[in-house]
């Protein structure tokens, strides 16, 4: 990679990561855009590479009946006062002094060749976590999600905590891998354990898939205080799930 680069991971959870990436650069050249438009694609189409990068990122500007891919959200746009501003959608947008800090899905269609060197503030994190937690990042629409599509991959890895793997020992005596044992588990056995042995609703109620790993990138501007500011002040307290807890204190101890 030339235009965008990524930290040292950091373990979460059981099977989890975050890593935090670098996409100040994404929007200084097409070459940068095509660089990081793909690497953020890999995760959603759940490849190692992209074979045709220029044609797959020429593919997503009109993904969407025309429109261009969310994906198009990752790259950070930087637009002054003296720029005839052309925005497509209101979210995602910070009026930051003389500047408007947007991204390129917001003004694709009126794109001036509206380039920058190098921005500052534009958070982007690709993290893996279990799908219990996902639906409470989505809620926070100012944040640019992207998820692995589950059209590309199965979901055969489960996440674990102390409580469940107590639970997975009592109830299976270890004859069963984790996994293997998740997967043997309806519903009806996950309300029967959950009230056995006191666990949450949050690890019960959505059951295995509940439980299953999914992979995402979340983005936003650090200088909008209803994006990254709003996420912290709200999950990095109850009654936020715990596990989603441990996630954002994760994410901003980064």
């Amino acid at each position: 990679m030339i235009y965008i680069k990524k930290a040292k991971p950091r373990k979460i959870f059981n099977a989890g990561f975050i890593e935090k990436w670098d996409f100040s650069k994404a929007n200084s050249c097409m070459d940068a855009r095509i660089e990081a438009v793909c690497e953020v694609a890999k995760t959603c189409r759940n490849m190692k590479e992209i074979r045709n990068p220029k044609a797959l990122y020429e593919k997503l500007l009109i993904e969407h009946s025309g429109n261009p891919s969310e994906i198009m959200q990752f790259i950070p746009v930087v637009l002054s006062h003296h720029d005839e501003w052309a925005i497509d959608d209101a979210r995602f947008n910070y009026d930051y002094g003389e500047m408007l800090l947007t991204n390129l899905r917001n003004v694709i269609s009126k794109d001036n060749g509206w380039f920058n060197s190098e921005v500052e503030g534009f958070e982007v994190f690709r993290i893996k976590v279990p799908y219990m937690i996902v639906p409470q990042i989505i809620r926070h629409g100012q944040i640019s999600i992207n998820q692995r599509s589950e059209q590309h991959c199965k979901n055969r890895e489960y996440f674990m905590n102390n409580k469940l793997k107590k639970v997975y020992i009592s109830e299976c005596g270890e004859d069963l891998s984790y996994n293997e044992w998740i997967l043997t588990l309806s519903q009806n056995d996950f309300d029967r354990i959950g009230e056995k042995y006191k666990l949450g609703q949050s690890l019960t109620n959505k059951g295995s898939h509940g439980l299953s790993y999914t992979e995402l990138w979340m983005a936003g501007w650090r200088q909008d205080f209803t994006v990254w500011q709003n996420y912290f002040d709200v999950r990095l307290k109850k009654p936020t799930q715990k596990e989603h807890i441990e996630l954002a204190r994760a994410i901003i101890n980064f």
